[in-house]
């Protein structure tokens, strides 16, 4: 075990080099002053509508975990919820990984924080991230056929390029057809799993199964928060790049924040390097004329929101990491 440990250790790490390699190597080939030249433009006025356009973002997030705590029967507090989101968040920013990680701190502190069982607390969780992924996906897609039909892909056949998003759409979303309809499709697998783990994978697919199948209306409010959150954050990233002086239309930049989620799919932490290579690359192929100078910028600007929201999730996870526990809720 322990060697299968340093294993996965050792991939983890060897993505984060790789990282920053391709940081390095993209460093070295822009020119630093007109990068900061770029951000130094940013006004007054535009980093107040950057920072309402943020926290517009995030509350449908917050609110996409409380209503589903809520429709469970557990009273906890939104801002609560925000502080565990906000901490979660800035575990899985950290985390050697495709932006996961803190999903365990987020059970732990319900559990510990509120009283909720971990079947309940794991399940609340497990739907918030599944719609989650939902959402990015169905976004995405569309952005991926735009991309695939302008001028770099002319020739490339939209369905093949299509398949592997389809497929993961497709296996989410018939997951959540099946808890829906009170099925339990993760039990009947855990069963090639040890007795321990195959029993907890039941106890959490139950209360799942019983969220999605008792309370759909609740499951659709949910989706419609997730849905809402993404809206926010594709106008939050035009806002930046329009900010930045980059001269980008509406399809130009939901191609533009294709690219830049799926360059945070990859297991390198926070895409690191293959986000401001990703930013560098899509800009000069699309013929916009920004340079990657402010490609750079736009990149920086968001590392610089990434880090700053990260800051306080990290510093209330450790605060209330330490909090004793309030009186239980449910």
């Amino acid at each position: 075990m322990s060697s299968m440990r340093r294993n996965a250790s050792l991939r983890r790490y060897s993505w984060l080099a790789i990282g920053l390699v391709l940081f390095a190597l993209l460093a070295a080939n822009v020119s630093w002053a007109d990068t900061w030249g770029a951000l130094r433009k940013l006004t007054l006025g535009a980093i107040l509508w950057l920072t309402v356009a943020n926290i517009a973002a995030l509350l449908p997030m917050f609110g996409r975990w409380w209503v589903i705590l809520k429709a469970q029967g557990y009273q906890v507090p939104f801002s609560a919820v925000a502080r565990y989101s906000l901490s979660g968040f800035a575990i899985s920013y950290i985390t050697p990984g495709p932006q996961f990680g803190g999903e365990p701190y987020q059970v732990i502190q319900l559990q510990r924080q509120h009283g909720i069982p971990i079947p309940q607390a794991t399940a609340s969780v497990t739907i918030e991230k599944m719609l989650m992924l939902v959402t990015n996906l169905v976004f995405l897609i569309p952005g991926i056929a735009l991309l695939l039909q302008s001028q770099l892909f002319a020739s490339a056949d939209l369905l093949t390029g299509l398949v592997p998003g389809l497929a993961a759409a497709g296996l989410l979303l018939a997951l959540l057809w099946g808890w829906v309809n009170d099925r339990r499709p993760l039990t009947r697998l855990s069963h090639w799993l040890p007795g321990k783990w195959g029993a907890s994978i039941g106890q959490t697919e139950d209360e799942i199964a019983r969220f999605c199948s008792q309370q759909p209306a609740q499951l659709g409010w949910a989706a419609l928060m997730s849905a809402l959150n993404w809206l926010l954050l594709a106008a939050e990233y035009f806002l930046m790049a329009r900010f930045l002086g980059i001269p980008i239309n509406g399809t130009q930049a939901l191609i533009m924040l294709s690219v830049f989620r799926l360059a945070l799919l990859l297991p390198i932490p926070a895409g690191l390097g293959a986000v401001e290579g990703g930013h560098v690359w899509i800009l000069e192929s699309l013929g916009i004329g920004a340079g990657a100078e402010l490609a750079l910028s736009l990149s920086l600007l968001i590392r610089l929101r990434d880090i700053c929201i990260a800051g306080v999730g990290l510093w209330l996870a450790g605060g209330y990491w330490v909090k004793k526990p309030q009186s239980r809720s449910g």
